[in-house]
């Protein structure tokens, strides 16, 4: 029998005293795997009540809810709350892009080093964006149901649907989950950037001239500083990175012939800039190279969720995916035949000093670029002596590269 959620007085003047019961509701119903009630969701709908939790809740509260269900320990994943909050109109005030992020544009070419800015604001501080609420609110409408298609599609790649799933309404109890279509950690840093990779992928494109200088910055590090404060420098970061990986990857799955040719020194590079989340990573770029999924179709907006509509659209998503799905697992096969699973924690065999000392390499710069030479040459040479990387480091006329 189907477990419901509901709170002990009328919901909508319990969200009204406290709306922060709105998320909480959410959170417990996604943990302990029980459906929210319709009268519940209907309160949840209504305008006043939005208003409520938009203006009276801070944003460093609407975070801590946040990860608390991306913490949750049950048995029901975190798409269920996403769902419900969809369902509920809410996914937009939970992921929420900045003001002034109509002024977002894709970044031109010789734009800021974005893997560097990325960890540039140790403080996790606000950044300044003008104001135009009305075009602002156009942005937020329209990233709003993109932002869940990708949710659920970087769900169903993780968790492809199987045949378990009942007609309940709600989006909770009864959930089951099916097989990965690409192999996924367990660790709760891949599962964090999965879907906060996921939620922000839309914008992954865009950026935004910040504070009074109109410093360029991705907007998806905009949006998680301003709209979900308090969250950890280390995710942003995590985020920025996977999204700054996307496009290379996306490519190689846009082309089912590329994977099986990837060679070891172009696939390690490209693993290595993902870091040890890669995974994560090459399954945003499969939602990012596939078709969209039809979620306003499979879960109209403002509505209670029928989960086997929704896995009549991740079927379909799959199937229309597929030739990205199949490009996808050979990527992940041929990280396997290579051994590059934990090429991010290759390190250099000499150190600076021995680069100098045996291979001749010059102080200065010269000693960074011998240094990712000799990673690139371990990456090619897995079974290469020390011996043999001297040579090779040696070999290479270190004045020329320097002019150059």
């Amino acid at each position: 029998r189907a477990r419901g959620s509901r709170p002990p007085r009328p919901p909508r003047q319990t969200f009204l005293d406290d709306p922060l019961r709105i998320l909480r509701s959410v959170r417990f119903a996604t943990r302990l795997g029980f459906d929210l009630a319709h009268e519940l969701m209907a309160a949840a709908r209504e305008e006043d009540v939005q208003a409520a939790l938009a203006g009276k809740v801070s944003r460093e509260r609407v975070t801590m809810e946040l990860d608390k269900i991306l913490k949750a320990a049950g048995s029901v994943p975190p798409i269920v709350a996403f769902r419900q909050l969809w369902s509920m109109n809410l996914l937009g005030l939970v992921f929420f892009p900045p003001q002034g992020a109509f002024l977002a544009s894709p970044a031109a070419e010789g734009a800021p080093d974005v893997l560097a800015a990325a960890g540039s604001n140790t403080n996790n501080a606000a950044p300044e964006l003008p104001v135009d609420k009305a075009a602002d609110e156009r942005l937020r409408a329209k990233f709003e149901p993109e932002c869940m298609a990708c949710l659920e599609a970087v769900h169903t790649v993780m968790h492809a649907p199987d045949a378990g799933w009942g007609e309940a309404q709600g989006g909770g109890a009864g959930e089951r989950e099916g097989t990965a279509v690409l192999p996924m950690p367990s660790a709760r840093d891949a599962q964090r950037l999965a879907w906060l990779g996921a939620a922000t992928l839309p914008l992954r494109h865009l950026h935004a001239p910040l504070g009074k200088k109109g410093k360029l910055v991705p907007l998806a590090d905009a949006m998680l500083r301003t709209g979900l404060p308090g969250l950890g420098a280390a995710d942003i970061a995590a985020v920025v990175r996977a999204h700054v990986c996307v496009p290379a990857m996306a490519a190689w799955l846009a082309d089912k012939h590329i994977p099986p040719k990837l060679t070891r020194l172009e696939l390690g590079l490209r693993l290595r800039e993902a870091g040890a989340v890669w995974q994560p990573t090459l399954a945003l770029a499969l939602v990012a190279a596939a078709p969209p999924l039809d979620v306003e179709h499979a879960m109209p907006r403002g509505q209670d969720i029928s989960r086997t509509r929704v896995d009549d659209a991740k079927r379909a998503w799959l199937a229309s995916a597929r030739a990205q799905v199949q490009a996808a697992t050979a990527v992940a096969q041929r990280v396997e035949e290579l051994g590059l699973a934990d090429v991010h924690a290759l390190r250099p065999a000499l150190s600076g000093a021995d680069l100098m000392k045996q291979a001749g390499v010059p102080k200065g710069p010269a000693v960074g670029r011998a240094t990712q030479a000799l990673l690139e040459y371990q990456l090619e040479h897995p079974d290469a002596s020390q011996e043999d990387m001297v040579v090779h480091i040696n070999g290479i006329d270190w004045t020329s590269v320097i002019a150059k």
